[in-house]
């Protein structure tokens, strides 16, 4: 069973909005629509208007089911930024009643939240949204009595614009996974986006939202290329035992006494074009995108997991800080290197491996 938002021929996606059904075969190629759609119509509200109504996802909770949406309530202007709740009536899924606003946005200046994931992660709760800007998270409590989530702790999924739109499910080992939609490719091309690689979501001990790239990609590592430690002072190292336009990467830099300390992927063979990973101790700089990112606790060290697939980069930093980028290389470039500014940085550990197509 899939649910979607469906805007009426020539309707105003502002204004009239409605949240649909279809129930699939076991192919999942045949589907049918139930004859009562929309299984949710904007009247549910009673006297309260939703805008921008859109874009459901399913939760259970202790044998109940729930549904969210994205909206707001004052046409855009900001401060009323909205993720509403709803109770399903029935095991069939096809009746439902409003249970109220879950989370109201605390930034005036969000206008509307868009694809909202909710769900639970060890004793907290997580919500996922994307408020027309860098896709942020939030993770707190469910008073699923008063349809009301508290946020307790926020940041950013992804600090990229070019991350967006993301969307989980639980897979058979019981993993929160996640996917996002990655945009920002040149126009004119006729289509926009592809998927980021899965990531493994969770919780530590402290509420902060972890991710990791999904364990089974390492089904697609090719044979290992590593280098030893490195030290580097005022250089640039070139690893021509690494090269290619589909790697992963791991690597623990240690600034030291260095300004900054930079891995460059997709280099040409004179250097003149590269994109640059670097670190500074506090920020982490991904092809001209800033994330705070300190040093790993109890170490001066910073823990990289770098892919390279083609036009897209997605780097993790400590398991917990991501940013994803569309670059424009050339098929050329296929270098790499490292390099340390203005001091002595070491290179701890620096593993690659080839990353062969899924397809």
């Amino acid at each position: 069973m899939i649910f979607y938002t469906s805007i009426g021929r020539g309707k105003s996606a502002t204004d009239y909005a409605e949240q649909w059904a279809a129930i699939g075969d076991n192919d999942l190629y045949t589907w049918s629509r139930p004859t009562n759609n929309p299984v949710l119509h904007e009247h549910v509200h009673g006297d309260t208007k939703v805008y921008d109504w859109r874009d459901p996802f399913l939760f259970e909770h202790e044998g109940r089911h729930f549904l969210v949406t994205g909206g707001n309530l004052n046409r855009g202007r900001g401060g009323a930024a909205v993720v509403t709740l709803y109770e399903a009536d029935g095991t069939n899924l096809l009746s439902w009643r409003y249970r109220g606003v879950l989370f109201t946005h605390p930034d005036p200046k969000v206008t509307n939240i868009e694809c909202p994931n909710f769900f639970k992660l060890r004793d907290r709760w997580v919500l996922i949204i994307s408020p027309h800007r860098e896709v942020e998270y939030f993770v707190g409590r469910f008073d699923a009595e008063a349809g009301r989530f508290t946020s307790e702790r926020d940041g950013r999924l992804d600090h990229s614009g070019h991350f967006y739109a993301p969307n989980s499910l639980v897979d058979p080992e019981g993993r929160r996974v996640l996917w996002g939609w990655v945009r920002g490719f040149p126009d004119g091309l006729g289509w926009n986006g592809c998927l980021t690689l899965p990531r493994v979501l969770a919780l530590n001990d402290r509420g902060e939202l972890l991710q990791e790239s999904l364990p089974a990609l390492t089904r697609l590592r090719g044979a290992a290329l590593t280098r030893d430690r490195l030290t580097l002072t005022n250089a640039t190292n070139v690893l021509d035992s690494i090269q290619g336009d589909a790697l992963e990467i791991e690597t623990h830099l240690d600034r030291g006494t260095a300004r900054d300390v930079t891995l460059w992927v997709r280099r040409s063979t004179n250097g003149d074009q590269a994109v640059p990973v670097s670190w500074d101790g506090s920020r982490l700089t991904v092809d001209g995108i800033a994330a705070p990112v300190p040093a790993a606790e109890g170490s001066r060290a910073l823990k990289l997991r770098v892919f390279v697939d083609k036009s897209v980069l997605e780097v993790y930093a400590h398991d917990r800080i991501c940013l994803t980028r569309v670059l424009k290389s050339r098929p050329e470039d296929v270098g790499v290197a490292v390099g340390a500014r203005e001091g002595t940085a070491t290179v701890e550990l620096l593993r690659a491996w080839p990353m062969r197509s899924i397809w």
